[in-house]
């Protein structure tokens, strides 16, 4: 968070008490008996001169006489929250400088760049977000904005398909892919957008493509029950089987998908 600046926040009070009438200045006695419990003119004085600060109950009623937030009286701006969020994730997380801080990026952060950051006077770029969100284990909402979004521990990288997809286009691009390889990659995309449709419109009933990783899943998770020689086999069993199944039905799309592309 920015350092206080006295002086300057006893300027925007001094610019609140004058700006309350249009005809006539307030006088430094009438403005402090606007405040509860009500401020000497001296003690006004002093906090317009930078001499010491109003405690947080006046600072609030200061503010709201002004019609401007606690963060404008302070800091001569509108605070968001997200620069206190990252020097706390720097400080109690890592327990780390700046300097150290801004080298767990790639390309590496300076710690001018790091502070701004912390002191709202710059917004860190999508990148930098995903970065601290993958160190973090918290959602880039939840840094920005301060939303408990925490990411579940068992997905502990940010699943942001726009921006996957975008990186992959640009790549196929680059790649000077003939008409064939095209093809393919086309087929796994939907393939792929066809497969998390079916889950999330009904995830009871997807069992086409997942049955060999729920057969995969069975191996990993067998918990106490022995592995004996007959178990291993049956479980192997059933892989092959779900690989078959699942490679009869990508072969029959296969073949739907390429005829719609001689069409075209």
């Amino acid at each position: 968070m920015s350092v206080l600046n006295s002086e300057d926040i006893g300027k925007r009070i001094r610019d609140i008490r004058l700006g309350l009438s249009a005809s006539k200045k307030v006088s430094l006695e009438a403005f402090g008996q606007l405040i509860i419990p009500p401020a000497s003119k001296g003690l006004v004085q002093t906090w317009e001169k930078g001499n010491s600060l109003p405690q947080k109950e006046r600072l609030e009623q200061i503010a709201q006489i002004g019609n401007v937030s606690i963060a404008y009286l302070l800091y001569g701006k509108e605070i968001n929250g997200y620069g206190e969020r990252i020097r706390k994730i720097r400080e109690e997380k890592f327990c780390v400088s700046p300097e150290i801080f801004g080298r767990l990026f790639d390309p590496i952060v300076s710690p001018e760049r790091v502070e701004a950051w912390e002191n709202e006077n710059a917004l860190p770029n999508w990148q930098e977000i995903m970065r601290i969100s993958s160190l973090t284990n918290l959602s880039h909402k939840a840094i920005l904005f301060g939303m408990e979004e925490p990411l579940l521990e068992h997905h502990t990288r940010m699943l942001n398909p726009d921006i996957e997809f975008e990186k992959t286009q640009a790549a196929l691009r680059n790649a000077n892919l003939d008409t064939s390889g095209y093809f393919n990659s086309d087929f796994i995309f939907l393939e792929t957008n066809r497969l998390r449709l079916a889950q999330l419109s009904d995830p009871d009933n997807v069992s086409d493509y997942t049955d060999y990783l729920g057969a995969t899943t069975f191996v990993f998770g067998i918990g106490d029950e022995p592995l004996t020689s007959n178990l291993f086999e049956t479980i192997e069993d059933e892989i092959d089987d779900s690989i078959d199944k699942i490679n009869r039905i990508l072969e029959k799309r296969k073949a739907m998908l390429l005829d719609k592309y001689k069409e075209n």
